[in-house]
């Protein structure tokens, strides 16, 4: 009941906005042969099955979005291997759960880190010879 609420609000809300459009000068629209109701009502009709339509397979695009970004954050953050995504200059963008728990902090600690604090010492010139590496193969955007 509340979701049909919600879009009998919307509609209401879209009527309004149509209807203020309609009142500016500048509103340009196609004259229409207003002697004829039947016509008239049968060009409204169809465009209300236009537009419901179109409503609903915005709704289907939605609910399938939904599910895939959800998939993806499964995929993402529960695979048994540490993911990261680096900046150019090798901040990190974005990481996994497994990541931060390997790493034993949380990921929103993560983002916006340089990923070489995280590196051992010894390691740091290993790690720079790569990052450098991808910078050559591209220079905007990388996953290691």
């Amino acid at each position: 009941m509340t979701q049909n609420n919600t879009a009998q609000e919307k509609f209401n809300q879209l009527r309004r906005q149509a209807e203020a459009l309609m009142l500016k000068p500048d509103f340009s629209r196609t004259p229409m042969d207003v002697e004829d109701p039947l016509r008239l009502i049968y060009e409204l009709q169809t465009y209300q099955v236009e537009l419901e339509l179109q409503n609903d397979a915005l709704q289907l695009a939605q609910q399938e979005l939904t599910e895939f970004k959800i998939n993806y954050t499964q995929l993402f953050d529960f695979t048994p291997v540490g993911y990261v995504t680096l900046d150019s200059k090798g901040y990190i963008l974005n990481a996994n759960l497994t990541l931060a728990d390997m790493l034993s902090t949380e990921r929103n600690m993560l983002i916006k880190r340089r990923l070489s604090d995280y590196i051992r010492f010894e390691d740091q010139d290993i790690y720079f010879r790569h990052l450098q590496g991808k910078r050559l193969i591209n220079p905007t955007y990388q996953s290691v």
